[in-house]
C-alpha cells in the first residue's frame, strides 16, 4: 500500500522511464500525509523529485526558477494551498487520495510533457 508521494513517484518512473530502482523509490516513503504532519502535500512532494530527475541537467537555481516555482505557483493558484491538511479534506474520499495524486500527476504531465516534445 503506497502512500501518495510514492505512487507519483512510481507511475512516474514508469511513465516517462526515469531508470530509477527499487532502492532509489524509497526516498520517497516518509513524504505522505503531508509528511505525517499534514504539511506540504506528499503527491507534491513526489512531483518534485520527479521534477528534479527529469531536468536534473539544469543547474539548481535555473530548476528552481524555471520549473519548480512556476509549477508550485500554478498548483497553489488552482487549489489554494499546498498543504495536505487543507487538501486532504477537498479531494480525499474516505481518507484514499486518489484524487489528489490524478491532479498533480496531470500537473506533472502537463511539465514533462513539454520537456519530452523539446528532446524530440
Amino acid at each position: 500500500n503506497m502512500n501518495c508521494c510514492e505512487r507519483i513517484l512510481y507511475g512516474a518512473n514508469i511513465a516517462y522511464d526515469l531508470g530509477m530502482r527499487e532502492d532509489d523509490l524509497r526516498v520517497s516513503a516518509a513524504f505522505g500525509g503531508g509528511m505525517g504532519i499534514g504539511s506540504t502535500c506528499g503527491a507534491i512532494v513526489g512531483a518534485l523529485m520527479v521534477l528534479s530527475v527529469v531536468y536534473r541537467e539544469k543547474t539548481k537555481p535555473a530548476l528552481k526558477d524555471e520549473v519548480v516555482v512556476p509549477f508550485l505557483s500554478r498548483l497553489r493558484e488552482e487549489l489554494s494551498s499546498l498543504d495536505c491538511n487543507v487538501l486532504k479534506p477537498q479531494f480525499a474520499k474516505e481518507g484514499d487520495c486518489t484524487p489528489m495524486v490524478r491532479f498533480v500527476a496531470a500537473a506533472l504531465d502537463q511539465v514533462v510533457g513539454v520537456e519530452e516534445k523539446a528532446d524530440a
